[in-house]
């Protein structure tokens, strides 16, 4: 796991990288699980209103930087669970950068996506280094450990930059960056007992689609149209219910939400809420608020579609990867298509009220081995 996140963030940054950090579901030899949290968290000097001047600095600049996790999450992995040496996991991302790597046309996509209004690839020097790496970076933090990126001169490089763009970011940032271990958010769907981490991941957004799709008979899942339009639907309600999750340091009661939302009677009443017929208009879904976010690249309900092929309708991994998927946030109230999705079930949605909107095919990304 270790050597393979290193790698994927080499080949694949926009998927993974040590600039970035994730949620990580671990299962020991004897049976008991645990969740790692090494997301990135805001600076110390982060405040609420730090974009209020400006929206793009959440994206461009300094201010959009965030303490890195991932290195210390996947050194929290190797202390407990680990058994090969930290060098031997850390090197083969060091040959793949120096060595380099075919190009796949994954990476071509999202440079192009990345680039359309500028060309920052190619004329920013610091991404021109990230792009042609020569791994002294991964080569350092394998024989002398994650210290030189959080406290070393990988450390005193990043804040320089970072500070020179207009960024808060410290070395003390750096250095007191900490991972959680939380238990794990588990449910039953049928003969199976699931488990995912919990918010601040979108854990609990997909087994809400999990459960509402568990009160529906197997025998319906022949009816492939009725099926789709179902599971937009379940979607829908669990992103309204997303309005209402967050990180449980600042929002009060999340565990005793989540419980309420992946229980069967909540998956119950949004079952029998669910009309067969129709889609229905945003109020039904108890959005929370006005707020409509622009469209985004959809990993939760890429993650929870794939899942459910395996467990639902028998797939095979690399079949339920493959399989063209749909996306729907609630808002904005379009459903976002994968071209190659069976025509007569586009036209069954369409027919039931759904906005369709065409997406290119891995716009969604999902990776499994």
């Amino acid at each position: 796991m270790v050597a393979t996140t290193l790698c994927v963030g080499v080949i694949g940054m926009y998927h993974s990288g040590i600039g970035g950090g994730g949620f990580m579901l671990v299962r020991d030899k004897h049976g008991r699980y645990e969740t790692i949290d090494y997301r990135e968290t805001a600076p110390a000097a982060a405040s609420r209103d730090m974009y209020q001047h400006d929206q793009n600095a959440s994206v461009l600049g300094g201010l959009a930087v965030a303490v890195p996790g991932e290195l210390r999450g996947l050194e929290y992995l190797h202390r407990n669970y680990g058994v090969l040496p930290w060098k031997t996991l850390v090197m083969p991302a060091v040959r793949v950068a120096r060595d380099g790597f075919r190009v796949t046309e994954d990476l071509v996509r999202y440079m192009k996506a990345a680039s359309q209004d500028s060309n920052f690839l190619v004329d920013d020097p610091i991404w021109a280094e990230d792009f042609a790496p020569n791994g002294d970076s991964l080569e350092k933090i394998a024989n002398q450990g994650i210290d030189v990126f959080y406290k070393g001169d990988i450390a005193e490089s990043m804040i320089s930059l970072i500070q020179k763009m207009n960024g808060t970011m410290t070395l003390d940032d750096l250095e007191e960056y900490k991972v959680e271990v939380k238990p794990p958010l588990n449910i039953t769907y049928g003969d199976f007992r699931l488990f995912t981490t919990e918010a601040p991941s979108s854990g609990p957004v997909m087994f809400s689609i999990f459960k509402t799709m568990e009160q529906y008979p197997p025998e319906d899942l022949h009816d492939t149209n009725l099926t789709a339009h179902r599971f937009v639907e379940a979607m829908k309600f669990a992103y309204g219910a997303r309005l209402q999750l967050g990180d449980p340091e600042f929002i009060k009661n999340t565990t005793a939400y989540q419980a309420h939302l992946l229980s069967d009677t909540t998956a119950r009443t949004i079952r029998n809420r669910i009309l067969d017929n129709t889609t229905q208009p945003l109020s039904a879904y108890d959005p929370l608020s006005l707020y409509a976010p622009p469209p985004t690249a959809p990993p939760t309900s890429a993650t929870a579609q794939v899942a459910w092929n395996v467990l639902a309708r028998g797939m095979g991994l690399r079949e339920a990867v493959a399989a063209p998927r749909v996306h729907h946030q609630l808002m904005p109230d379009v459903l976002r298509v994968e071209e190659g999705l069976d025509e007569g079930v586009v036209e069954g949605l369409r027919g039931k009220g759904h906005e369709v909107e065409w997406m290119a095919p891995g716009l969604s990304a999902v990776q499994g081995w």
